[in-house]
């Protein structure tokens, strides 16, 4: 055929909606065929975050997450502890002893003749030298793209936020990939003995946030919240810390100016940002001049 046809595109065909591997409330997500995102601070509950979504691919519904996948498995590769196989559908691989070298070509080869419907890579930084490097940043995102597209799979990656205590971005180059690419990002909040998750970027239509903790005996437990309260007073809390962060020194700003502060200080896209504007102007978190309409801290 002409050039370029196996790249084409027909408009005249309807465009497939994407598949979801979960649901929350009828609100689907983790679609196929795209990269997710897991981040948090250090040992705040990323890796407890896989386990509680991987488990639920698998059809566990304890967290008020279902499957939408049937009977798929699951494909789960650590770079930084010990894990084992415990379901039928779910192979895990500890590839802490591996040469960095040789880990990615490895995982393409698993998922490529596994096939499982979810990929999850608990600490994607190790898959490379330097995640400050944009060459390698660029070609890993770009190889679990390909790879994600090709399998008909979502690939979830875990990584680190920077270490400052407001500071909400992914670590280095990757992480301001990550960010680019991933159809979601889910970052999770350690409040007391409770992980707060919430969805702070996503393509689609956004689930709400909910909690778990760890028992005693290391069983990963939903937190009931009424009616997500807890979550609530938390996204709230982080919401007004944002928008502190975002005004600094200035008094007031336009929306133009303060959404892209937010995009900057939440280290999200500019259509999220313009959300948390909104939002945070819905809960009284900001005010606007009606005479000039600019933004600014509500008793700031």
């Amino acid at each position: 055929g002409p050039a370029g046809a196996e790249w084409s595109v027909d408009l005249a065909k309807p465009c497939p909606g994407p598949t979801f591997l979960l649901s929350q409330d009828g609100v689907g997500f983790m679609p196929r065929g795209d990269l997710q995102a897991i981040k948090a601070k250090s040992k705040s509950g990323k890796s407890l975050l896989s386990a509680v979504l991987a488990a639920s691919v698998l059809g566990c519904a304890a967290f008020g997450i279902s499957s939408c996948c049937g009977q798929a498995g699951v494909v789960y590769f650590d770079t930084e502890q010990h894990t084992d196989r415990n379901n039928p559908r779910l192979a895990a691989y500890c590839l802490r002893a591996m040469p960095m070298a040789e880990r990615l070509p490895f995982i393409r080869r698993t998922v490529e003749r596994a096939r499982p419907a979810a990929v999850f890579i608990d600490g994607v930084a190790d898959l490379l030298a330097d995640f400050n490097e944009v060459g390698q940043s660029t070609a890993l995102i770009g190889e679990l793209m390909r790879l994600s597209a090709g399998a008909d799979c979502a690939v979830c990656c875990v990584l680190h936020t920077n270490k400052g205590d407001g500071d909400h971005g992914m670590k280095g180059h990757l992480g301001t990939l990550l960010l680019q690419k991933a159809s979601e990002v889910f970052e999770v909040t350690r409040r007391a003995d409770d992980f707060v998750v919430e969805q702070t970027d996503c393509r689609n239509r956004p689930v709400a946030p909910f909690a778990f903790s760890i028992t005693d005996s290391g069983v990963i437990m939903p937190v009931e919240m009424a009616r997500g309260q807890a979550a609530a007073e938390v996204r709230a809390a982080r919401l007004a810390a944002v928008m502190r962060e975002s005004f600094g020194p200035n008094p007031e700003l336009t929306y133009g100016e303060l959404c892209e502060a937010v995009a900057v200080h939440a280290a999200v896209s500019g259509r999220t940002a313009k959300r948390k504007v909104t939002e945070a102007r819905a809960m009284g978190i900001l005010a606007v001049d009606r005479h000039t309409e600019k933004y600014s801290l509500k008793g700031g």
